[in-house]
């Protein structure tokens, strides 16, 4: 990874500090370094490189519109070949929104009043909506329906018995759902979970939001279901949102259903992208 941070330096961004960079994590889908001031994103894999690119374009353009701070960035490169990619931003201050820090804020209506006005921008203002068309639309059905069939046929065998049976009822309930119900698809976030939200804890408020390699069209449902998911912030916090963003109140039924599919995503990313780390931690309360 030295080698690829020395290249950037030399072919792209010489105020590059080598000896002050660091590893800051590795993700699912980057590597990641920061020397406090700026962070360097680098893609691990082909899947992840195409995405950072619509990213970069996506982020260009709606990152004015929106009512939290976004990565700004400095330099980037995409290439065919991932090994070359790379993005540079700004350092966003700040530290994720973990339900643990979550838990120790009194004003949670500030957050809720934050996180709603910021998902309301991002769902609704034209144009931001307007990079949609960079993005496929999905029918949110046949999607879901592609994805139940995909734990199927790639992780039920490793469940138990009772697990596979509970997983086929709640997509059940999620397809009488979405059929119910009209779906506006939009531009969302697609990953709007505690990761990415960033918080302030000398100013006492929510300072970013990080990472759009999700961005996609699809259900704004979606980035509600985030909140409420297994390491979110709980239903009763996403129902406080509802009088900043009145029609979280209809998305509610879609997201309780759609975060109960998060852990076993991220085993199935662990099968199809030959991550064993991912596989285990994914399908971990399953087996």
């Amino acid at each position: 990874m030295l080698e690829r941070l020395i290249k950037i330096q030399s072919d792209y961004y010489s105020e590059l500090n080598l000896d002050q960079i660091q590893p800051l994590y590795e993700g699912q889908n980057n590597y990641v370094y920061s020397d406090g001031q700026i962070i360097v994103r680098i893609p691990k894999n082909q899947l992840n490189n195409n995405k950072m690119k619509k990213e970069i374009e996506t982020l260009r353009k709606i990152n004015s519109h929106l009512p939290l701070k976004t990565p700004k960035l400095i330099a980037w490169h995409v290439d065919e070949d991932f090994t070359q990619s790379f993005m540079i931003y700004e350092n966003i201050s700040g530290r994720n929104l973990s339900r643990d820090v979550f838990d120790t804020i009194d004003n949670k209506n500030m957050l809720a009043k934050q996180l709603a006005n910021f998902l309301i921008t991002l769902h609704k203002n034209s144009d931001i909506q307007s990079m949609a068309s960079n993005y496929e639309s999905s029918d949110v059905l046949a999607y879901w329906k592609d994805l139940h069939k995909r734990f199927q046929d790639k992780l039920y065998t490793f469940m138990r018995e009772d697990a596979k049976k509970d997983m086929d009822n709640n997509f059940d309930l999620l397809y009488k759902s979405i059929s119910k119900q009209a779906i506006n698809n939009c531009l969302i976030h697609g990953d709007f979970g505690p990761t990415n939200i960033l918080y302030d804890q000398e100013k006492q408020c929510l300072s970013g939001i990080i990472d759009f390699s999700e961005m996609r069209v699809s259900d704004p449902a979606y980035d509600i279901a985030a909140l409420i998911g297994f390491f979110g912030y709980g239903l009763s916090f996403a129902e406080s949102m509802i009088p900043h963003y009145p029609e979280i109140e209809y998305y509610i039924e879609r997201a309780k259903l759609y975060q109960t599919t998060f852990a076993l995503q991220e085993a199935l990313y662990g099968v199809e992208e030959d991550d064993q780390r991912a596989f285990e931690a994914g399908i971990e309360r399953y087996i």
